[in-house]
């Protein structure tokens, strides 16, 4: 019997949950503190769009972005979503400076998503689609980072409003639904 590649990888992402858990435990408030570990510093490394479909995103939250062991629709954002990616970085890595905030996964595959334009009866041309893609896109002091950017003709949508309503809430609800969070985000007081 086989299983199916995206059965196999949200296995990945649950035991990347203990991993995270394992080394809070291990290592207290060092997974949070303002100290970035070297593997963070770019030191002149290129850029690298070698994305595999494998390889984990994560991404940092707050308390009311999550709602049980997901991230919630409505506050995704669908344009430049900042992430780390998993070839160049530790789950941890994304909420260095940032004590209270939670770490979320997701997988390249699932963000990897070609979703058409809104369109309405009266349109007679050919329906468009909005590619979301993760873009290796380093800092200075976070080699890893790196943003799940939307095009459309070829060309990444560069302002607010670019991308559909359609493309944008669809995007937003698949996300929300394969998203792990694997460390919850305390909340604010």
């Amino acid at each position: 019997m086989s299983f199916p590649i995206d059965v196999i990888l949200r296995l990945f992402g649950r035991l990347t949950r203990v991993q995270v858990a394992l080394h809070e435990r291990l290592h207290g408030s060092e997974i949070s503190s303002a100290d970035r570990p070297a593997r963070m510093m770019r030191n002149g490394r290129p850029v690298d769009q070698d994305f595999r479909r494998w390889h984990k995103l994560y991404y940092r939250c707050e308390s009311e972005d999550v709602e049980g062991d997901r991230l919630l629709a409505p506050r995704l954002k669908s344009l430049d979503i900042s992430v780390n990616w998993s070839k160049y970085s530790k789950p941890w890595d994304v909420v260095v400076g940032y004590p209270n905030a939670g770490i979320a996964l997701f997988f390249v595959f699932d963000v990897w998503q070609d979703l058409p334009t809104d369109r309405t009866s009266q349109q007679r041309e050919a329906i468009k689609v909005h590619n979301f893609r993760p873009v290796h896109a380093p800092c200075d002091d976070n080699y890893s980072h790196s943003e799940i950017a939307v095009f459309k003709d070829g060309t990444r949508v560069a302002k607010k409003g670019g991308v559909g309503e359609r493309a944008k809430k669809e995007w937003r609800q698949i996300m929300s639904d394969r998203s792990l969070v694997l460390r919850k985000p305390k909340a604010r007081v």
